[in-house]
């Protein structure tokens, strides 16, 4: 049998490149691949002489930057598993750690008080060892990556990746988005860095914060290509001024909605480069895309169309016949939930032009750690008898002529219009000039307010009388806020649950047969209309 512990292909390219730089951090630090290999091989021996031993599993609380891919592959190659919890508030790591115990922690040393007295904690070792042992014999199928999925709808999903999923994903987001053909690479993406460290392209490793860090490193290194997600890339046009960036060919924006008026400001700011908007869900990535290089081009013109009809935002079209898709209404995919198994004839006769999105293929992931219940997954048959795994991505979706369109979030459909998703409401906002974040949520009472609440960009910028008219003729309360709650994990998804406490809280409901809005207008507000 072969061994497919995934540290083996760090060896191979320790070989095959060995002084190429593998990753530059954010504070400037290079590590070569043979120099990572040798760490990697070091630490892992440090590993097992504390007892670590195979397929258990070490929370890694080490900041994303060279220590951290030292420290993960090391977990990998004694053939433990990594657990990774993205920072966030202390109710959802707690509620992380309560779905996956780990058996030891691994983190820096002011961390280690903090999980002390609860688990077996070590730190990153720097003691060389005369023998460094060889990779553990790990299955395709062997667990290497535990994470979670970002909950901003609902509970955490525990997602278990395996040594073989990991470099198939790797084999599809390459193909997909052609991450070799680049031979350095700026990313505040974690994941697509191990996707590199497998083709042996050199990767700039940034925190999504870090925009004024991550320029010096475009400065120095020439990077080809920035991935990030859209967020960091605005705030990277925003400290951009005056600096020249003709080095980047590329920019694949990923994580979160992208929406016109950022492919706009790419596109203006970096005419040389094709803008890449990648969607994808953390059990499926990639699943669709599509790449614009002029705001005259057709992804530009059906990106801008679609949210300038309420329609929602454009994804691309379905040619990667690798990925199957089809849509599910609620009822019928909650019905089918509960069932063990699906044949292949009831799913093609329910499929449907619109609804829940859901996703096969063999960078899908094929379940969640330890089978969690209420997982979104359906097991179909097939008529050669073979079952296909299909994700619920938990996003509403239209197929417009083989074009995907991504309308909102299950479970948040209008109660106000039948039909109507947050998305649909907050690309249309967002067309408009001057409007920086835009949000979408129902509040509910006696009977339903809906709000749309949204930024501006700068202290000049004004309401356009359209959107106004839009609002009144849809029933939709138009508050201006000082900023909304966004998610700690990429800083792009607007948290609609803490929005709406937060309104609640200033004073917006809606009694019984009239619109009503605190008559003092709350310090957060800036302005308020309808």
């Amino acid at each position: 049998m072969t061994n497919c512990n995934i540290a083996l292909i760090l060896e191979e390219n320790a070989a095959a490149f060995g002084t190429r730089t593998a990753i530059v951090d954010e504070e400037g630090r290079l590590l070569s691949f043979h120099d990572l290999n040798e760490r990697v091989k070091q630490q892992s021996a440090a590993l097992l002489a504390e007892g670590l031993k195979r397929e258990q599993i070490v929370l890694l609380a080490v900041a994303p930057g060279i220590d951290f891919f030292v420290a993960l592959l090391a977990i990998l190659r004694v053939g433990a598993r990594v657990l990774l919890i993205e920072p966030g508030s202390a109710k959802r790591v707690l509620s992380c750690l309560d779905a996956v115990r780990p058996d030891f922690v691994l983190t820096v040393p002011w961390l280690v008080p903090l999980f002390a007295c609860r688990y077996r904690t070590f730190t990153l070792s720097n003691r060389k060892s005369d023998q460094a042992p060889a990779a553990a014999f790990v299955e395709s199928k062997g667990g290497a990556l535990i994470t979670f999925t970002s909950g901003t709808t609902g509970s955490v999903k525990a997602i278990e990746r395996s040594h073989g999923f990991l470099v198939q994903q790797a084999e599809v987001i390459d193909k997909s988005l052609a991450l070799s053909a680049s031979p350095c690479t700026l990313t505040t993406l974690p994941v697509f860095t191990l996707a590199h460290l497998f083709y042996g392209v050199t990767t700039i490793l940034v925190g999504k914060k870090s925009c004024r860090k991550a320029l010096k490193l475009v400065d120095r290194h020439q990077p080809k290509k920035i991935l990030c997600a859209p967020a960091f890339l605005t705030g990277l046009l925003e400290e951009s001024a005056g600096q020249d960036l003709s080095c980047l060919d590329e920019v694949l924006v990923g994580g979160a909605p992208i929406f016109p008026s950022l492919v706009e400001a790419v596109l203006a700011r970096l005419p040389q480069a094709t803008v890449t908007s990648v969607y994808g869900a953390s059990e499926a990535e990639p699943i669709c895309h599509f790449s614009v290089s002029s705001s005259q081009g057709a992804g530009y013109r059906r990106l801008h169309e679609l949210a300038a009809e309420g329609q929602g935002l454009y994804l691309g079209k379905c040619e990667d016949r690798s990925v199957n898709l089809l849509m599910l209404s609620e009822a019928d995919l909650a019905r089918l939930l509960n069932q063990s198994r699906v044949t292949e004839e009831e799913l093609s006769r329910l499929s449907a032009a619109e609804g829940h999105l859901l996703v096969a293929g063999k960078h899908v992931n094929q379940g969640y750690f330890n089978e969690q219940k209420g997982t979104n997954k359906l097991r179909v048959l097939q008529k050669d008898g073979t079952i296909k795994v299909y994700h619920a991505t938990g996003d509403m979706c239209k197929m417009l002529a083989g074009e995907l369109v991504l309308t909102g979030r299950a479970g948040y459909e209008s109660k106000c219009k039948k039909g109507r998703y947050p998305l649909m409401v907050e690309a249309f906002a967002k067309t408009h000039e001057g409007i920086g974040e835009a949000a979408y949520v129902e509040l509910d009472g006696p009977s339903f307010l809906a709000v749309l609440a949204v930024t501006l960009k700068g202290r000049e910028a004004n309401l356009e009388p359209e959107l106004e008219a839009y609002c009144k003729k849809e029933f939709i309360k138009l508050v201006v806020m000082k900023k909304l709650p966004m998610d700690a994990r990429h800083g792009s998804k607007v948290l609609y649950e803490k929005l709406k406490k937060e309104l609640r809280a200033l004073g917006y409901s809606r009694p019984r047969g009239t619109w009503a809005v605190t008559t003092e207008e709350p310090s957060c507000l800036s302005k308020a209309s309808i």
